[in-house]
């Protein structure tokens, strides 16, 4: 009861109550999953997940990654989203590349995968190969949290909770699919983004644009920072420049720059990757 009389406290602080109640409420009913949002290129469903109760409260919300992905898509191209939770991006991508392209869509958390899959099949959207790991520097096993925030799940360092989910190289899956070219790879891991790129650095050599999310709060819990992120893609190949309100890329990333907010940055390629020490 506590809880709910908080959820209506908060819906009468809102422009329209009733809108930002309604998806928060249905969400947790099996009806909520009936109910599909329109996204243009794609639909979702209103299942139990921020992503898809946002869409609702706003049609305008995630479109940022929609602008920069129809920048640099072609018919053809390969996508790969690490983190990919219940798949904006990955419809996204999957309606630029067309039949002749393919994505990779990767999720850890078993009910967030669910919900991928359903997006994937609600959509026809048959040149999307979904895959349920985590991505790391190495493989094996890996813990994810279940929190109640499921788009700000992250990996457990220190192995303690969570839910237990496989571990895989990026390089590792992108050969068994045998991808020999990577248009845009897109990371969104909370805070694991380094580990996915040292355990991708064959891949990362074969790719043409990383998109990435950059926190230093979420980097320091990890033993790491903004510098390490940025040294990693330069050294293959990369030069980083910051997005503007559309989602398009702007300036260039200065030497010492710290994430201090949570953002995505675009690395795009400038040369060929270094030669590994």
């Amino acid at each position: 009861m506590k809880t709910a009389y908080l959820g209506l406290a908060k819906a009468g602080t809102q422009p329209e109550p009733f809108r930002w109640l309604f998806p928060r409420l249905m969400s947790r009913t099996p009806f909520g999953p009936m109910l599909t949002i329109d996204r243009g290129p794609y639909s979702i469903r209103l299942h139990r997940a921020n992503a898809c109760v946002g869409a609702w409260d706003d049609p305008t919300n995630y479109r940022r990654e929609e602008t920069f992905l129809r920048s640099i898509l072609r018919p053809g191209d390969t996508v790969v989203d690490v983190g990919a939770n219940i798949g904006l991006v990955t419809l996204t991508a999957s309606a630029l590349v067309e039949s002749g392209g393919r994505v990779v869509a990767i999720e850890p958390h078993p009910r967030t995968f669910s919900i991928l899959q359903d997006h994937i099949s609600l959509n026809a959207a048959t040149n999307v190969v979904a895959v349920q790991s985590a991505v790391g520097e190495s493989g094996g096993a890996a813990f994810i949290s279940d929190g109640a925030y499921d788009d700000m799940n992250h990996i457990e360092r220190d192995k303690t909770g969570g839910i237990a989910v496989p571990c895989l190289r990026l390089d590792d899956l992108a050969s068994s699919l045998a991808l020999e070219t990577v248009r845009v790879l897109k990371i969104d891991v909370e805070g694991f983004e380094l580990f996915v790129l040292r355990g991708g650095r064959a891949t990362l050599a074969r790719t043409s644009f990383v998109y990435i999310e950059v926190a230093e709060a979420h980097f320091a819990v990890n033993g790491y920072s903004t510098a390490d992120v940025l040294a990693e893609l330069a050294i293959a190949g990369f030069e980083c420049r910051s997005l503007n309100r559309e989602g398009l890329p702007a300036d260039l990333i200065p030497a010492g720059w710290v994430a201090n907010d949570c953002q995505n940055i675009l690395a795009i390629r400038q040369r060929a990757a270094e030669p590994s020490p």
